[in-house]
This record gives structure tokens, sequence and C-alpha cells, in this order.
């Protein structure tokens, strides 16, 4: 029997309810006196188990799935199944059954009964291997393709001053559906009025063909295939060359989610499940999780040049462990055991954009690259046609951090040495001559009668660098021929290939960033007559307020007296209007004064317009129209000489 009585502290009971506690506290007291008059028996000992089977949830290195699996406990052992342990990355040695998990090599156990756990601490090495940012690439969708056609055109009336009255129009037919296109270019010139050409006679209207061919694309297998006219593909140290008949290539722009090069690579081990986070020269580029065990960061393709890159790993309870580590992504290189490769074999083609098909005899031309390694991509190229073989190596390594080193081989060997210079057709070949550097037709264009060969042999040898960064850039390149070299382009258009070319150039921001870039340039080239063009380029350009910005370059053919210059301003008004002033000076010393303004039509339909005024000594004003629909872009002006403009409709 047991009474509780309870006493309010500081409280004032009366007398005669305090008495009556007393009695009743002293009765209480006998009777529990009587009944523990002697001391109760010791506890008894729990049992101890010796064999069990619990179900619990198995944590390996901190990582765990969740589910409940059987746990034989016997003589202090825990079992489990081997096919448990296998899949939560526990090695069993071939063992099958119920397995001791203490008896395994490189495991510690660990039963957590609060948690119902059981813990288990595997080496790192057993844990699966994670491949972080190789998901950040856009999904692939695979293209489909209806049947249809296309007819494109661009026609072109022109009123000169002084001339004939023409319309020039550009068409193009193509049938396309899941077997591929075909496609059909060319221009058709019309002469409203009779006018005669060289030697007097009548200037024909005529239809000029440019391309035409059969192109199939397997974006499974990233190979493209054309039947008819192409350009063949080349590297950095051979020539492209156009051709009719079959080319199979290598097409990677089939899948612009694909990086061919070598990327950013960072291996590690997480102890515990963390968060990784990438910093790429001190901004923050992505951010990941991890599970227990080793990792590889392949993270950010789309950059290049030299940087630095911060991993920081975060655990739960936000331990932090930061690397810094320096890095040279080169997209000149291939990734390791990719390939590349352009086979074309037909005839070359000669007098394009003059004649409609003239082919010269059966020729070969074929390129290979293959990434040997994430720093050495090796290439060959092999040219051929009745009377002429050619093939050459190369190699593009990279050095470290310290850019990317190219050297190549090419030797060739003809029936006939090179051709006179008297035999030169100077317009067969026509090639672009970009401002501020030298002529790249002048290797062709010599004296008669001069530099004579008879050797049938030769060969080419080149070496470059480069090096780019967030803080300079620099590239060299020396290209070199002995006198007998030729290849696919020049023996089959009477064409010569220059002696030896070199050329160097450099950008920076020395200023910082926001305050524009310089850059210099240095190019020679010695002609197979021996003689040089020597060059040196000066420009620096940065954005002003708002959208505006500046353009200023220099350049100067060493060995001449005069140089050229421009200065150029680009300023946005708004409205998708924007205005251009500049003054440019030519080597002989006059000055033209450029301004213009523009307003682009929407690509959605509606008005633009372009206005444009050179002054000096050769005056020169512009301005046109252009109307955009769904059907048809329409646009319309004059432009030429003052005193002598010319009016044009498209």
């Amino acid at each position: 029997m047991s009474i509780r009585a309870i006493v309010r502290p500081g409280h004032q009971y009366p007398l005669y309810y305090r008495g009556g506690l007393c009695l009743l506290c002293l009765s209480t007291f006998n009777v529990q006196a009587q009944e523990y008059s002697s001391l109760p028996d010791a506890p008894r000992a729990a049992p101890v188990i010796t064999n069990a089977m619990f179900y619990l949830t198995l944590v390996v290195n901190g990582q765990s799935d969740g589910q409940v699996v059987p746990v034989t406990y016997r003589d202090n052992a825990y079992y489990v199944e081997a096919g448990v342990l296998a899949k939560n990355h526990v090695h069993t040695n071939g063992q099958q059954g119920l397995i001791k998990v203490e008896d395994l090599p490189g495991v510690k156990v660990k039963y957590d009964s609060s948690a119902q756990q059981l813990i288990l601490q595997v080496p790192d090495a057993w844990l699966p291997k994670q491949d972080v940012g190789g998901g950040n690439l856009m999904n692939y969708t695979v293209a489909q393709s209806s049947t249809g056609l296309l007819l494109n055109y661009d026609s072109y009336y022109t009123d000169p001053h002084e001339g004939s009255r023409s319309v020039a129009t550009w068409m193009e037919q193509r049938l396309f559906s899941n077997l591929g296109f075909i496609s059909n270019s060319g221009t058709y010139r019309y002469n409203i009025d009779t006018v005669s050409g060289e030697g007097g006679s009548a200037v024909q209207d005529r239809y000029l063909r440019y391309d035409t061919f059969w192109r199939y694309s397997d974006e499974q297998d990233l190979i493209s295939y054309q039947l008819g006219d192409f350009v063949s593909n080349s590297l950095t140290w051979s020539n492209s060359a156009r051709m009719g008949g079959l080319r199979i290539s290598r097409n990677f722009a089939l899948r612009p989610d694909l990086v061919t090069y070598p990327l950013l690579q960072y291996s590690g081990t997480a102890a515990v499940p963390s968060t990784v986070d990438l910093f790429l020269n001190g901004f923050k580029a992505s951010s990941n999780n991890l599970n227990s065990g080793p990792f590889t960061l392949t993270n950010v393709p789309y950059i290049n040049g030299a940087g630095e890159a911060t991993i920081v790993t975060t655990d739960a309870v936000g331990r932090q462990v930061s690397t810094t580590v320096p890095f040279y992504v080169s997209n000149t290189l291939l990734r390791k055991n990719l390939s590349d490769f352009d086979v074309s074999l037909g005839a070359v083609r000669q007098d394009y954009g003059i004649s409609n098909g003239d082919y010269s005899d059966a020729a070969f031309s074929g390129i290979y690259r293959y990434g040997l390694s994430n720093y050495l991509t090796l290439s060959g190229h092999t040219e051929a046609t009745q009377g002429l073989a050619l093939g050459g190596l190369g190699a593009d390594i990279a050095v470290g951090t310290w850019g990317t080193l190219s050297l190549s081989g090419s030797q060739s060997k003809a029936n006939h040495p090179p051709v006179a210079t008297s035999d030169v057709v100077n317009d067969q070949i026509v090639r672009p001559n970009t401002p501020g550097m030298p002529d790249p037709n002048q290797d062709i264009d010599n004296p008669l009668g001069t530099n004579v060969t008879d050797k049938k042999d030769g060969s080419q040898y080149t070496l470059g660098y480069s090096y780019n960064s967030t803080l300079f850039s620099f590239s060299a390149q020396r290209a070199s021929r002995t006198v007998g070299y030729q290849d696919l382009t020049s023996y089959t258009s009477n064409t010569r290939l220059s002696r030896k070319s070199d050329q160097a150039t450099f950008s920076a921001s020395p200023f910082g960033s926001n305050n524009g870039t310089l850059g210099l340039g240095y190019y020679d080239v010695q002609a197979y007559d021996n003689s040089h063009t020597r060059l040196v380029n000066f420009s620096y350009s940065r954005a002003l307020w708002g959208q505006s910005s500046m353009f200023v370059s220099l350049n100067k053919t060493l060995g001449d007296n005069g140089y050229s210059a421009q200065l150029q301003f680009i300023i946005p008004l708004g409205s998708d209007i924007s205005l251009n002033a500049g003054l440019a000076r030519n080597n002989n010393g006059h000055y033209q004064q450029q301004v213009g303004a523009s307003k682009a039509a929407p690509t959605d339909g509606g008005m633009g317009w372009n206005l444009a005024y050179s002054g000096g000594g050769d005056a020169y004003q512009q301005a046109d129209v252009t109307w955009k629909t769904r059907y048809a872009t329409l646009q319309g002006g004059i432009f030429g000489p003052q005193g002598n403009i010319p009016t044009g409709q498209t």
C-alpha cells in the first residue's frame, strides 16, 4: 500500500490538518517497513544472444539504398548473402551463400542498434567510378525528313550609268527525302542590251552551272556520303581540291552536342556522399552531387586554352576540401581513340565559275586523324592523279599546360616538274585576299622566263605552335617547300606554290579586359621566284558606352614607303538601327571618310535599309531598301562612284 501526499511549500495548513497528515505518514511508514523487512533478490542477468536473425539496412561507406536485408548474427559475427553484398559493391572473392563479413579483407563492420543499420567500410577502389559532367550535353534527337522539293532563287537587275543592263539569277533546285537530298545550283545571266565582249563578239546569254550532287548523312555512324561535285577536306598543312566524284567523310557536325577534343579532367575520391563544385578562372561553372567512391570530373567542354580550375568538395556536415589545378584545352586535338577521315575519289574540277563541266584526269585525295591519346593526335594525307603521287604525316602534341605543337612532313613525286613561269595561267585560281595579310595570289604572278626547274620530286615541312589563355594568345607557323614540290591543286591547274611562308600573331588585353584588345601580326611569304612580301599589322579594338565599339588598324609592307590605316566607330541607336563612321588611308597617302547607317530587316518580316557614303579621292555612295516577307526578300537601291550611279534590284 502506498499513499502519496501533496504538500504545497509556503502554504499554511490548519493545525488539525497537519496533525492528521503526520499520523497518516507514520501509518504508511509502518506498512512499508513490514513489506520490505529484507533485501530483494539480485536482478537476473539478461540472456546472451549468440544466434539471431536481424533485418537491417546495409550502409556502405556512408551510402545506403534504403532496402532492409536479412542479417544472420552467429557467434559474435555477422553473415550476409553474397548477392546482397555484391549488389552493394562489396567484393566477396567468389564466395557464395552466407558470408562472414568480418572475414572479408579490407572490410570493417559496425552494428548500430538504434538506427537498425549494419555499417560497412570498404576500400574506395571497390566503389563504382563516377563520371561527373558527361550528362551535361544537349539531348540528342534523331533528325526526321519528309519528301519535298525546294526551289531557291536570287535575281539581280542592274542598270549601270555606262554599259549594258542585265539580269542575273542564281537558282537552286533541291529534292529531299529520307534517302538524302539532290541539289543543283547555277546562275543564268540575261543581257537586255546587246554589247560586245573581248574581240568585238557579242556577249551571249548563258547558264553557268555551279554544283550538282546527292548527299546522305548517317547520324548513327556520323558519316556523310556525297556523289557529284564537292570540295575535299584538308588538314592545316594540306590544300583542299574541288572535285567531282564520290566523297565519304566523318561528319561531326551531325551531332553538335559531341565534343571531339579532350576535355578538362580531374580525378578524386569522396569518402562520404558529397557535393562537388567546379570553378573556372574564379567563376562557378557547375555543381554536382557525388556518391562515395572515386570520381572523374569532365565538365564544361566549351572552353579553349589555358586556365585554372578549383574543385571544392563538401560533405553532409559542411566540411570542405579545395583543390586547384592548372589546365590547357586545345580544340586542335582529338579525344583518345576518336578518329576523323575524308576519302575523295573522282576528278579535279577546273575553271569553276567559268565553265559548266571541265574536269581533269581521275584523282584521289584522303586524310585521316586519330587521337592516340588525349595529348597526341596523329594525321596522314595522300593525293594521287595521273603523273602525281603525294603522301605526308603530321602530329599535334599538347605540351602540358604550355600550348600545342604541330608538325608535318610531305613528299611528292610527279612525271613532270612544275610548269615554267611563262606557262602559268594566273587567272585560273584566285584565292580570297584577307585585308592586312599578304596577297595569296602573289606566288603565281612572277616575271616571265624565271625559275624554270627540272625537279620532279619535292618536299614540304611545317612547324607550328599556339598558346591561348585569358591573358594573351600567341601563335607562330612556318611552311617550307622545295622547288619540285607539287600537290593536286597546283599540278592540275598550272599554278605554283610559294617556297616559304612565316607568320606570327599575338593578342592581349594589357589594360584589362574592359579596356580593349591589342593585336600584332607578322607575315612573310617567299614566292616561287624567291621574291618576298613582308607585312606587319597592328590592331586595337574596345567596347565603348552601351553597345558601341571602336576599331583601329595599321598595316605596313616592309620595304615600301607607304602604309595603310583604318579607324572605325560603330554606334547602335536602338530599334535595330546602327551608325558607323570612320577614316581610311591607303598606301599612297590618300584619305577617305566613311559614314553609314543601317537598319536590319526583321527575320520574321518587315522593312530594312542601308545608307553609305565615302568621301575623298574615290567618292562612293550607296542606298538600298530591303523588304522581307514569308515568301520572298526584295531589295532595291543605287550604288557607285559619285556622279556615276547605277541602279540595282534583287
